[in-house]
């Protein structure tokens, strides 16, 4: 194939792709059927909350993904390789073997029966924003190197809207929650949007936070809140809820009732229990409720929030305001209790509420 047929595909099967492996898959393949090109390897940068780049390999028709956090993006900036010589303004490297130019990573690809060794950068709107390299066991001639020029502009275009698509619902999932975000991603945008969901309620807060925001410097009061969250959405998350929202020193969560009112319930109290277990620095009091919320997008016309509203929500916070008077890490409302072992601990008055509520707390 000449460059032109390769540009013609990249911008009309290849602009079909949904995705960085889907593209690379299919744009490998094609090299290594019209270039004799053995591997791709394709870098980019992101803005992620815990990720700086994004790697994907094409090699003998499989994909490999490697995502790179932000400490060890740091150690790699000490380190001589392809990805930050074209980082730091090298337009272009071309190697065959042995001459790997000190960089290990070239030196490894020859070791492995690699003998030729090509990279180019990536610019998303005139700004550096990642690399790909192709290798070969046999020698690229003069020829397949013009053509990986001359297609470079076309690929960096065709993964551009792929990398902003994937960085665009990995913030939706992050900020909104996994469900929550896919929902919007999707298209479910409009105010007023939404739907019933059964679900168990989880309110959870830090006890003694407001004394703890007294007496600790700014930096330290962040890490100990952070290190809770971390551990309060690991608890849920394993057990199958949704993180929807933080509140201050407070955590709004929901286990939906997909497989019925007692898995949902039980695995709600199986999380709080993993939590209970895996505090240290801190205390966190867990409210329980079973009930019926809208789920949806809620607020402004300018300014929406995908969440739950209902009084079971309500109901759910204000059983949690409970645990630290009645010295309980979980309390949970008679809707829930009745799905496994609880005791009654005591019927209370709840602020919002109509009639006094009994509250359980585990009964082990």
């Amino acid at each position: 194939m000449t460059s032109a047929e390769i540009i013609h595909w990249l911008l009309t099967e290849g602009r079909l792709c949904t995705s960085s492996p889907e593209l690379l898959k299919k744009f490998g393949t094609l090299l290594e059927v019209e270039l004799g090109c053995d591997r791709v390897w394709l870098g980019t940068s992101v803005l992620h909350p815990q990720a700086a780049g994004y790697v994907w390999f094409y090699e003998e028709g499989t994909i490999r993904e490697r995502i790179f956090s932000y400490e060890e993006d740091a150690l790699l900036q000490n380190i001589d390789s392809p990805a930050i010589r074209l980082k730091n303004g090298v337009n272009e490297i071309h190697l065959q073997a042995p001459d790997a130019d000190g960089m290990q990573d070239v030196e490894d690809l020859f070791n492995r029966g690699y003998v030729d060794f090509f990279a180019l950068s990536f610019f998303f709107q005139g700004k550096w924003s990642g690399g790909i390299t192709y290798s070969s066991r046999t020698p690229f001639t003069q020829e397949k190197i013009d053509i990986l020029r001359a297609i470079n502009p076309a690929i960096s275009a065709v993964v551009e809207p792929l990398t902003c698509r994937l960085v665009t619902s990995t913030l939706l999932e992050t900020y909104l929650g996994a469900d929550a975000g896919r929902r919007v991603f999707l298209g479910q945008v409009k105010r007023g949007d939404g739907q019933t969901l059964r679900s168990v309620i989880w309110f959870s807060d830090i006890r003694g936070f407001t004394r703890m925001s007294e007496r600790l410097e700014l930096n330290q009061l962040l890490e100990t809140l952070n290190s809770a969250f971390e551990q309060v959405v690991k608890a849920v998350e394993a057990n199958g809820g949704q993180v929807l929202k933080f509140i201050g020193d407070g955590l709004l969560a929901v286990f939906p009732c997909d497989q019925g009112d007692a898995q949902a319930c039980e695995a709600a109290r199986k999380a709080a229990t993993q939590l209970s277990s895996n505090l240290s620095e801190v205390e966190v009091g867990v409210g329980l409720h079973l009930g019926d919320v809208n789920y949806g997008n809620i607020g402004a016309p300018g300014r929406l929030d995908f969440t739950v509203i209902g009084s079971d929500v309500n109901l759910a916070a204000r059983v949690e305001s409970q645990t630290g008077k009645l010295g309980q890490m979980m309390l949970a409302t008679p809707a829930v209790a009745k799905h496994g072992s609880w005791k009654a601990i005591e019927k209370v008055s709840l602020k919002g509420v109509a009639q006094p509520v009994v509250l359980y707390a585990p009964n082990d």
